[in-house]
């Protein structure tokens, strides 16, 4: 039986290399390989893109914390301030009270 030379040459130790299978030429190649990068590149500028918009509401969420955590100091402070003068008067009050 005679066999055709693809099969004779298909059937030796390395086969038939892409390049020489019909079909499955250097163009084929080189489109998957494309179609694989560019959606590979898609999926990383979506990926910056969400990184980039989470980065921001991270730093605005900051911003508004550390303008609220300012607000409650300064209040803090305020009221510290007045209790402490109130607790200086009435030290002085009974100092005085004292020196009669």
């Amino acid at each position: 039986m005679q066999l055709s030379p693809q099969v004779e040459e298909e059937a030796k130790p390395g086969g038939l290399s892409k390049k020489n299978r019909p079909g499955m030429g250097d163009h084929t190649d080189s489109r998957r390989d494309l179609i694989g990068i560019l959606i590979n590149n898609a999926r990383m500028s979506d990926l910056n893109e969400r990184t980039s918009d989470l980065r921001e509401s991270v730093e605005a969420r900051l911003s508004d914390l550390r303008t609220h955590v300012n607000a409650r100091f300064d209040e803090m402070w305020d009221t510290w301030r007045s209790d402490l003068r109130r607790v200086e008067e009435v030290l002085d009050a009974r100092l005085r009270w004292k020196k009669r």
